[in-house]
């Protein structure tokens, strides 16, 4: 009874149906504007892409408008240069394919003769020839030591210079050379201030480039150079004497114009060698002159300061009264006592190391051993006592600096060791020496 009354409810039931259409419809409309708006975004980012693609082709075409120009440029300069001016204003250029006909023909590259250079001869003797001493090196990859010997003529019994050189073979067939040292005339050999650098280069110590110049064979000529120095002593007509100092390792001499004016020959002697030198500049303003020679090289030059302030220690080297006093370098203590000269001159500096009539022109150091200055004059008078002037350094490195002439400064801010005027005086005597004028 229970089962069929239910069932009976169950058909009597109303059942509701709901509609939704107008959600489905909303539903539809968001679907179908967010794919316009991504059509749109997909629609500017290709509007973007087409933007930069248009640029840069733009980019490319004027890059190669500004190519074709320059090749149009070069062109019409290089055709320019190669036009023929006839006569009047008639031009050719060549070539003309209108007037020109290019014919190819094959090109045949012959080997080389090698013709050798005649020694030239003079009445029967020999001039101007060198020979060359070898020494095969198997050692820290250097191939060998040689030593050239140049005579003036095949009658000279020794050579007018001697030097000597290894080389280090690079990839190829280049190679590195290195200089060791020289030997002018009757002088002393001059070996050449190494460097670490240099040694650096081709991979070798400092030490094993030095033992290199044990190699170097030069003509050993002590009786016959006393014979053939005749040629480089100073006449015996010499009218004054100063004194000079080196400024590099390629010849160069400064010292004082009133010490070579009015001279006919200038010699530069030192370490008893006498070398006719060549008067490169001189300024009577300045009293400042530069002199040459190819044949003068010293162990070392001198290194000027850049820096210098009154109260410093100073020491003044030179040849002081050469015919009284002798041709040994001497040496005097003092400091600066203005940094202007006579008349308040910012050009000169005072100092109270005494110098005398053949100082002139020599280095002025401080106390590290570097040029400050360049001794010049002594004021006298019975009311002056020890005023002495220098020529600043700084004047004569403008000097050197304006000739193209090769100097060396101690950069500030270094450290430095103070030497004491024994020292001083054994590096001086590397590079100053006595300057001596002729008057014919």
């Amino acid at each position: 009874m229970t089962i069929s009354k239910n069932k009976k409810e169950k058909e009597n039931a109303i059942y509701v149906v709901n509609n939704y259409d107008a959600v489905n419809a909303h539903v539809d409309e968001l679907v179908h504007r967010n794919r316009l708006i991504t059509k749109l975004g997909l629609e500017k980012i290709a509007l973007l892409r087409s933007r930069k693609l248009f640029f840069l082709f733009v980019g490319i075409g004027l890059f190669i408008l500004l190519l074709a120009g320059a090749y149009w440029l070069f062109q019409k300069a290089f055709y320019s240069s190669n036009t023929v001016q006839l006569t009047g204003t008639t031009i050719v250029t060549v070539p003309d394919k209108n007037l020109s006909t290019i014919i190819e023909k094959p090109v045949y590259i012959e080997k080389p003769v090698y013709i050798p250079v005649e020694i030239p001869v003079e009445s029967g003797v020999v001039t101007n020839f060198s020979i060359f001493r070898e020494v095969a090196v198997n050692k820290d990859g250097f191939s060998e030591v040689v030593t050239g010997l140049g005579f003036e003529n095949s009658k000279s019994p020794v050579p007018s210079n001697q030097w000597c050189y290894t080389t280090f073979p690079k990839s190829g067939s280049s190679s590195i050379k290195i200089e060791l040292g020289d030997k002018s005339g009757a002088g002393l050999t001059q070996w050449r201030k190494l460097k670490s650098s240099q040694a650096k280069d081709v991979g070798v110590k400092l030490d094993d480039l030095e033992s290199l110049k044990q190699l170097c064979k030069f003509m050993d000529t002590s009786e016959a150079e006393e014979k053939e120095a005749i040629w480089m002593d100073p006449p015996t007509n010499a009218s004054k004497s100063g004194t000079g100092f080196t400024v590099n390792d390629n010849g160069h001499v400064l010292t004082n114009e009133h010490v070579i004016s009015q001279c006919g020959k200038i010699f530069f002697k030192i370490h008893n060698v006498n070398y006719p030198v060549d008067l490169v500049w001189q300024s009577a303003e300045k009293d400042l002159a530069i002199l040459h020679s190819t044949n003068l090289a010293t162990p070392s030059y001198a290194i000027f300061s850049e820096q210098t302030q009154a109260g410093e220690d100073v020491v003044a080297l030179g040849f002081p009264l050469g015919d009284a006093l002798g041709d040994e370098l001497k040496v005097t203590k003092g400091n600066i006592s203005a940094m202007v000269g006579y008349k308040s001159d910012p050009a000169y500096f005072q100092f109270t190391a005494p110098i005398q009539p053949g100082n002139s022109g020599g280095p002025l150091l401080n106390e590290f051993g570097h040029v400050v200055g360049i001794n010049t004059a002594v004021l006298v008078g019975e009311e002056f006592q020890n005023i002495n002037f220098a020529i600043k350094g700084t004047v004569g490195q403008q000097a050197l600096g304006s000739n193209r002439v090769e100097f060396h400064t101690a950069p500030i801010g270094d450290v430095w060791t103070t030497l004491s005027s024994v020292d001083m005086v054994e590096s001086g005597r590397d590079y100053t020496g006595q300057v001596i004028c002729s008057a014919f």
